[in-house]
This record gives structure tokens, sequence and C-alpha cells, in this order.
């Protein structure tokens, strides 16, 4: 054991206890640990993976105070903890513009419309740019809990208006910018 020691450069405490574990367990990998137990029994996570489907915008704090109301939970750090490990994670919610039913009705009638037209008929068509400057703090961002491979569901996408702060326009005709 010593000669072994020293051919490895390990303290000889460290073969001995590697061999120990090789006798024991037939292997020298770390086992797997205990760790503390989990506060939240499976009657909890269920209600937890209920509170979240009912509405992704929770925090975590409100989270926790359902939980205690509805189930008499006693928690707090754990509810991000838990969502984790059911593989729920915060993440900024997906911005779109928000379009009435009627109006992308009328969008669609008119792509359809100008689906045949030429290239002389498309010369006809003045384009536009807009951009929206925020004159508050406010970056508008709406978090939600995400499961990863989710994409675009419509509980993960929030509806942005143009409210507020200094709006900018540009005009684009066929040869550049417009007069």
């Amino acid at each position: 054991m010593c000669e072994i020691s020293l051919l490895l450069s390990i303290p000889q405490s460290t073969n001995s206890g590697i061999i120990a574990k090789w006798k024991q367990l037939g292997t020298t990998t770390t086992q797997p640990r205990s760790g503390r137990p989990s506060t939240m029994k499976e009657r909890g996570q269920h209600m937890l993976k209920h509170t979240l489907h009912r509405n992704r915008q929770l925090s975590a704090e409100s989270i926790a105070k359902n939980l205690q109301t509805s189930c008499g939970l006693q928690i707090s750090t754990t509810v991000c903890r838990e969502l984790h490990g059911m593989g729920f994670h915060g993440r900024a919610a997906a911005s779109k513009p928000y379009i009435t039913k009627c109006n992308a009705k009328h969008w669609m009638q008119w792509c359809k419309a100008g689906h045949h037209w030429t290239l002389e008929q498309w010369r006809h068509v003045l384009w536009s740019d807009e951009s929206r400057f925020s004159v508050w703090q406010s970056n508008g961002h709406v978090w939600v809990w995400w499961l990863p491979g989710e994409g675009y569901l419509p509980d993960l996408i929030v509806p942005s208006l143009v409210e507020g702060g200094l709006w900018c326009g540009v005009v684009f005709q066929e040869l550049g910018l417009a007069p």
C-alpha cells in the first residue's frame, strides 16, 4: 500500500480509503448523498404547479402567500428551489404588439390582395418605420415562469401597447429617404 501511495503521489490515508471503498462498494465513484430533505411534500408540489399554471406572472413571494393561505404551507426560499427542480425558470415574457382580431383580419386581407402585385404596384406603397423612446425608468419587462421547450405559448407572451414616451417616424421611398 505504501508503494502505491509513493507511485501515485497521494497520502497513504487517501490510498487506504479508496481501497476500503472498493472492497465495500465495488466502485470508487462518489455515491449520491441524501442532503437536506425537501420541506415541500408531493401535495404541496402539486398545489405549486397548479397555482403556477393558472398565472405564470406571479412572483415567488406571491406564490408562497397563495400556498400559505390555500394549504397552510410555511415556505419562503423553497418556492424558487422547488420551481427550479420542476424545470421552471424565471424569464422575461416575449413581447408582441397588441393587435385586435379586427385589425389582424384586415391585415391578412391586405396581404392576400397584394400577393400577386407586380413590382411596379409595390413601388407605389409608402413604407415607414417607427421607434419609441421611454422617458420613464421602467423597461416594461414582465417576468414569467417558463419551462424549456414551451416556445411562445399565449401565457408567456405579453401584448405591448405604445403609451407615453417620445415617438419618431421615418418614411422610405423606393430610392431612399422621403423628403
